[in-house]
Parts: C-alpha cells; sequence; structure tokens
C-alpha cells in the first residue's frame, strides 16, 4: 500500500549545493521514494513510500535519514492521508 507523509529535517541549507547533497545522501540512504526541497523550518522530504502500514513506512523513512546523519524534527500529513477505519 502507498503511504504518503513528509518529513521534516532538522537542517537549514545555505545554498542550493548544500539541498542537493541532502538529495544525495539521502538517495544513497534509501529515500528515492522522497522529494527534498526547503521548508521554512529545513529541509522537507515527501514520501510516497509501499508499505504495508503508515507506522512502518514512517519508521522506515526516520531510520534511513537518521542513517545518513540527519535530525528528524517532525512528520507532517494532509488530513485525508489519515484512515480513521479500525
Amino acid at each position: 500500500m502507498n503511504q504518503q507523509f513528509s518529513i521534516i529535517i532538522d537542517y537549514m541549507p545555505k545554498d542550493r549545493d548544500e539541498i542537493l547533497n541532502v538529495a544525495d545522501a539521502l538517495g544513497e540512504a534509501d529515500c528515492l521514494d522522497g522529494s527534498v526541497g526547503g521548508h521554512p523550518e529545513g529541509i522537507e522530504v515527501v514520501f510516497n513510500r509501499e508499505a504495508a502500514s503508515l507506522d512502518g513506512a514512517i519508521k522506515s523513512a526516520i531510520s534511513a535519514i537518521e542513517s545518513a546523519g540527519y535530525l528528524v524534527k517532525r512528520v507532517e500529513m494532509a488530513r485525508e492521508s489519515i484512515s480513521l477505519e479500525t
């Protein structure tokens, strides 16, 4: 199942080259399913990750980001991405 969410990384790039370096590092850390962009609080990675559960998708993304040496500030989701079914 495709899980959609964003992760905000606590890192303020100084220029475009630093954003590209972050994108390269995240790609090497198995985040090829995330789009990297700027965010007022650091860097945002928007994921469309295949996983059996949202929890599993988020945990694997956080683990990959941290293995690349970055600190996760928070996870964000659009309201329509949250299933209220139990």
